[in-house]
């Protein structure tokens, strides 16, 4: 299904459905997978209801506890990482650091992770393959 189809059902009728909270946090704007995210959830009947954070807030959404992600209080979280980002940052990085950059970057996720599932324990958190 093409966006434009998928962004008709937001103007459709989520009364009846099964209410779920989604936490959204990027390194870039989410806008659009918002919107795809909450029209989704129409096709399986599931008001998803979503909480974004403010652009390239991920860290300090997850380590603030009194930040508006625990303020939602979501049943799942995702982490959106923008790969242009994550590519800028490995070449603006030495040439020794690139060698465990990928290793480094997964330590961080793994962190982040530990920390979500610390203080959300009822959250959903499906964890990054090493």
């Amino acid at each position: 299904m093409d966006f434009v189809t998928l962004k008709k059902n937001l103007k459709k009728d989520f009364k009846g459905f099964t209410p779920r909270k989604v936490a959204l946090l990027g390194d870039s704007a989410t806008q659009f997978l918002a919107q795809a995210t909450r029209a989704a959830g129409y096709n399986r009947k599931v008001d998803l209801q979503i909480f974004e954070s403010d652009y390239d807030q991920i860290d300090l959404q997850i380590i603030d506890t009194a930040s508006e992600l625990y303020n939602f209080s979501p049943q799942y979280v995702v982490i959106f990482f923008c790969t242009q980002k994550l590519l800028e940052k490995f070449y603006k990085s030495s040439y020794s650091d690139r060698v465990s950059f990928a290793d480094n970057f997964l330590t961080h996720l793994q962190k982040l992770t530990d920390r979500l599932s610390q203080e959300l324990p009822s959250t959903r958190i499906d964890r990054p393959v090493s």
